[in-house]
C-alpha cells in the first residue's frame, strides 16, 4: 500500500497525525486496480491499524465485468496488514454508472479478497440511469 497526506505531524508514542490523507491499498495479485481512499484525518500508528476520519471516501475503479465503486463513512479503521478495514458508523455504497445506491451501518471488509458485510441497517435502493 502507500500512504501521501498534505501534512503530518510526529506524536508521541510513535504516533503521526495527517492531514488531507490518500491511501492506495493494492491487490497482492496486482492484476485488479487500488482501493484509493481519502479522508481529512487520519491517526496513524507504527506497525497498527490507521484511524481515518472527517469525510472519509473510498473508490475503486472499473476492471473487467466489476463496476466502479464508492462508499463513504464518517470513520474508517484499516489494518494493512491483514487489508481489513472496518466501521461502526454509516455507510454509503454506491455504483454510479448502475444507479445502485445502499446504506447501511457498520462495514467490515477484506479488500484484498473483495469481500464487504454490510452489519446492520441495509437498505438499497435501484434508480436505473436513463
Amino acid at each position: 500500500y502507500s500512504l501521501d497526506a498534505f501534512n503530518t505531524f510526529h506524536l508521541s508514542n510513535n504516533h503521526d497525525l495527517g492531514d488531507h490523507v490518500l491511501i492506495k491499498l493494492y491487490a497482492k495479485n496486482k492484476t485488479t486496480p487500488p482501493w484509493v481512499i481519502r479522508a481529512n484525518k487520519a491517526l496513524m500508528v507504527e506497525n497498527q491499524q490507521t484511524k481515518l476520519y472527517d469525510h472519509v471516501i473510498i473508490t475503486r475503479a472499473k476492471y473487467k465485468n466489476h463496476p466502479a465503486l464508492r462508499m463513504t463513512t464518517s470513520i474508517l479503521y484499516i489494518n494493512p496488514k491483514t487489508d481489513e478495514a472496518y466501521t461502526d458508523a454509516s455507510v454509503v455504497l454506491s455504483q454510479p454508472k448502475l444507479g445502485n445506491t445502499t446504506h447501511a451501518v457498520g462495514l467490515f471488509a477484506n479488500l484484498n479478497r473483495k469481500e464487504f458485510k454490510l452489519l446492520s441497517n441495509v437498505s438499497s435502493v435501484y434508480e436505473p440511469n436513463h
